[in-house]
């Protein structure tokens, strides 16, 4: 939708810096997207919320937060 309203052919058409970036960005984010869907699906599967397991997991998921962020700097 957002192509047909803007009349694109590509999304960040008017912005090939900006769209080069993502394209340089994503393949290293993407895993790290992998991750934190999979550490939050394991964390919310513990039993006991409070276990050791799962601080372990939520360091996981605070790293991937924080890399995610890092990888998309000002085009987040």
């Amino acid at each position: 939708m957002v192509l047909s309203i803007s009349g694109h052919s590509n999304l960040l058409e008017a912005d090939p810096i900006t769209q080069n970036a993502i394209h340089l960005r994503n393949p290293y984010l993407d895993p790290l997207n992998y991750l934190q869907v999979e550490m939050l699906r394991r964390l919310r599967a513990l039993p006991d919320p409070e276990a050791p397991e799962a601080e372990a997991l939520r360091e996981v998921v605070v790293l991937t937060i924080n890399g995610i962020a890092a990888g998309l700097r000002s085009t987040g």
